[in-house]
């Protein structure tokens, strides 16, 4: 009945409620690395967005991947991050097991270095941050790990995007849901 008003709304900015706006979305296989790098705004408040964010323990109601996530400190008393991942790649599932140190930068971004030498991950570091936007929270997420499996060329490649590409677009979403 009022379907004309939507669009108008949506002009105005008045509906701008549970949106998600992608501004860049590279995700790449090069000599042996996956590289991600997004960048998004979510129509969210910032703190909400980055207290989940820094809630390493709830991860699984973030993740539909992270079946266990929890912190530890290591004899220096950093934060370790260790979660347990439940990926299913073409109907075959894993068992992941992921360990980082954590840091929290001066600039308040999220620093994570995996800790070497893991079944499945030799090296890697992923970093995010939350600022402010007109919109709301805008998250910028980089990863750069360097997997100890050989990835075949093409269709494995083609198969790391799509499967890191859902994931964020799920974490995206559920973010959104529990920012509300």
């Amino acid at each position: 009945m009022y379907k004309w008003l939507v669009p108008l709304l949506a002009i105005s900015g008045v509906a701008q409620s549970n949106t998600i706006n992608i501004h860049r979305s590279d995700i790449d296989y090069f000599q042996g690395q996956i590289i991600v790098d997004y960048r998004l705004t979510l129509s969210a408040d910032p703190q909400k967005v980055q207290s989940l964010l820094r809630d390493y323990e709830n991860f699984p109601k973030i993740s539909r991947i992270i079946s266990k996530s929890q912190i530890s400190y290591d004899k220096s008393k950093r934060k370790v991050l260790s979660q347990e991942l439940k990926p299913c790649f073409l109907g075959f599932c894993y068992s992941i097991t992921k360990i980082q140190q954590l840091h929290v930068n001066l600039d308040g971004s999220i620093s994570a270095v995996m800790i070497p030498n893991q079944r499945f991950f030799k090296s890697g570091i992923e970093q995010w941050n939350v600022s402010s936007d007109k919109i709301g929270a805008t998250i910028e997420y980089t990863a750069n790990i360097t997997p100890s499996f050989s990835v075949p060329p093409y269709i494995g490649v083609w198969l790391i995007r799509k499967f890191i590409d859902d994931e964020i677009n799920a974490v995206t979403q559920n973010l959104l849901k529990l920012s509300a």
